[in-house]
């Protein structure tokens, strides 16, 4: 929809929100979604924001956690 500064923007506070209750895998979500959204115009924090996605989610072992690996390393 053209609203990429908005989605940034919306994923940036989601990250710093549950990164400051401790949820990982909700700010590795927030993250994931943030790359994406900054992909086009900002690679080099499209590429940093996937590795701190992917750093979080090293932490858990169920099937959604590494489909969403799988996702984020396949970009």
């Amino acid at each position: 929809m053209s609203r990429l500064d908005e989605a940034a923007d919306f994923h940036r506070r989601a990250a710093a929100a549950h990164h400051a209750l401790g949820d990982h895998w909700h700010e590795a979500l927030a993250l994931n979604g943030l790359a994406l959204a900054l992909a086009e115009d900002d690679g080099a924090q499209s590429r940093q924001h996937r590795a701190e996605a992917l750093r979080l989610l090293s932490g858990y072992d169920d099937p959604r956690a590494a489909e969403l690996r799988a996702q984020i390393e396949q970009r």
